[in-house]
């Protein structure tokens, strides 16, 4: 859901600054290898960030798995006590 919000506020981005520097006919060649490099690093970061988000995600899954596993295995107050 992140890497959706952050593909699309990119595009914008880039819209926005295309527009400000004119047509891809206006371009020079040296402009436009700058921001097919930008958009190659910028792929490469939301790429990562996906990656570790996802990672995030799997770790706080696996906890509240060991959570629940132990709240169910763990005694009550009590238990085990002779009366």
């Amino acid at each position: 859901m992140i890497s959706l919000g952050i593909v699309c506020l990119t595009i914008i981005v880039v819209t926005t600054l295309l527009r400000r520097r004119g047509t891809p006919e206006e371009l020079g060649q040296t402009q436009l290898r700058e921001i097919r490099d930008q958009l190659q690093r910028l792929e490469q970061a939301v790429d990562s960030i996906a990656l570790e988000t996802e990672r995030i995600s799997e770790g706080q899954r696996f906890t509240a798995k060991l959570l629940s596993d132990s709240a169910r295995v763990a005694p009550g107050p009590g238990a085990g006590q002779g009366g």
